[in-house]
């Protein structure tokens, strides 16, 4: 799998979890299964775990950003 291609299902994954709490709630307790069940596909070891790894940190920053936004708001920046 390619860098481009694993990006992309990063953000694809991230983003439906992002939009949906119980995928979320699976993603924290199962994430291979939920990754596996979403995407319809079945990814080696190595490709999943970098995929596993993208998607936590695409959620983290996403929420950061939230929160980041939220502040600025609340602070009038």
């Amino acid at each position: 799998m390619d860098q481009l291609n694993l990006e992309s299902l990063i953000s694809e994954v991230a983003g439906k979890l992002l939009a949906n709490s119980d995928l979320m709630s699976s993603f924290k307790s199962d994430p291979v299964s939920l990754i596996t069940k979403t995407l319809g596909i079945d990814l080696g070891g190595d490709q999943l775990t970098a995929l596993i790894e993208g998607v936590t940190r695409a959620i983290g920053a996403e929420k950061a950003s939230g929160i980041l936004g939220a502040l600025k708001g609340i602070l009038g920046k």
